[in-house]
Formats: structure tokens, C-alpha cells, sequence
């Protein structure tokens, strides 16, 4: 008996705290806020080598639905270049990169 309601009274503990962490996660961040002051170094390379002048795009899934076309991060206005895809920048004489 005393094992039955230690038991009982165990999972309904675990059902209640469980309750109240489902409640702290359900506070939404609002992803569209641009982070300031980040930036994202990498290098092209094919074997060895360098990639001298390659267009490096940076984008983001589209979350209204499966087979939407993906979302451009880089806007044109601050990279200085953009083609059909979207903004980019250029690699360097070293295959260097930075967004």
C-alpha cells in the first residue's frame, strides 16, 4: 500500500513539473531581428587552390511551406553585388571570404 501511493504520488509530481516546463518553452523568439556586429569568415578552395572571384550567397530556409524557394540573408544594397539568386560577396586572390 504504501509503495502503491509513493508511486502514484511520484508520477503525478513528475506530470505536474513537466506541465510547468512546457509553459517556459512555449515563449516564442522572433527570429526576423538582425543580429548586429556578426560576421562569417571561410576560404574557397578546389583541391589546393584557390577560388579566386566566386560568388558566395548565404540563405535561409522558407518556412511557408515545403518546395518554397529559400530566403536570401545578404541584402544587395550592403554586399554591393547580386545577381538573380540574390546578394553575394566575391572571394579574395586567397579564396577569402567574409560576410
Amino acid at each position: 500500500m504504501r509503495f502503491r501511493f509513493a508511486t502514484i504520488s511520484l508520477c503525478a509530481s513528475a506530470a505536474i513539473f513537466s506541465y510547468l516546463l512546457t509553459g517556459c518553452a512555449a515563449n516564442q523568439v522572433d527570429s526576423t531581428v538582425a543580429a548586429t556586429g556578426l560576421t562569417v569568415h571561410g576560404n574557397v578552395h578546389g583541391g589546393q587552390q584557390p577560388v579566386v572571384g566566386a560568388h558566395v550567397y548565404l540563405f535561409a530556409a522558407n518556412t511557408t511551406g515545403y518546395g518554397n524557394a529559400a530566403v536570401s540573408l545578404l541584402v544587395p544594397t550592403s554586399t554591393g553585388l547580386s545577381d538573380s539568386v540574390g546578394g553575394y560577396v566575391l572571394t579574395g586572390a586567397d579564396g577569402s571570404f567574409t560576410l
